[in-house]
């Protein structure tokens, strides 16, 4: 069964278009790459999919899980369950990770059961728990804050996930994590 379905997309970026009749059929739990040389779209694909507001899109049609979120704005598509994990995550000052988690699951369980989920992710990626108090991203490497992005996912589970560079700024033993938390996030 399709999962996203995305014909003839367009996209422009201020006055220059940038994306011109790409055609994407994603099923559910597969996993798409999109390789090619810098420059070529990869970013704005993922950035046209997820809602970006830096982007006007038109498609011919971009359905995702059976309702068309072409109109939508990224907000309204997260709330649908897109996930997308920037290639350069921004950093938030006066925002901590544990405020994030706790507006975006709002249904959780209680403060004490989301801590919990928040600390083993972290561990998962490589992370100290401290990664909670601090401020999203402030004083973090270009891996940590990919590392904390997995986590996010991890923590959140996202029913589609768009990860742009998922790699950029990771270790060995970070890149490892990244495919693992892919792989679980497939399923």
């Amino acid at each position: 069964m399709t999962f996203l379905d995305v014909k003839n997309l367009h996209a422009e970026a201020g006055e220059k278009s940038i994306l011109s009749g790409i055609f994407l059929n994603i099923k559910k739990g597969e996993l798409c790459v999109l390789a090619g040389p810098n420059g070529s779209g990869k970013t704005s694909v993922a950035c046209a999919i997820a809602g970006h507001p830096a982007y006007r899109v038109r498609a011919d049609a971009m359905i995702f899980d059976g309702a068309d979120i072409a109109g939508m704005k990224m907000h309204e598509r997260a709330g649908r369950g897109i996930h997308w994990i920037p290639q350069s995550p921004p950093a938030f000052e006066g925002v901590g990770l544990s405020n994030l988690l706790r507006a975006a699951k709002k249904d959780a369980r209680d403060i004490f059961s989301l801590r919990t989920d928040a600390v083993a992710a972290l561990e998962r990626v490589g992370l100290p728990e401290d990664f909670l108090l601090r401020p999203l991203h402030r004083d973090a490497s270009g891996g940590e804050r990919k590392k904390v992005e997995l986590a996010l996912a991890l923590i959140l589970k996202p029913r589609f996930l768009i990860a742009d560079e998922v790699d950029a700024g990771l270790d060995t033993e970070g890149i490892t994590a990244a495919v693992s938390v892919l792989n679980e996030l497939r399923r």
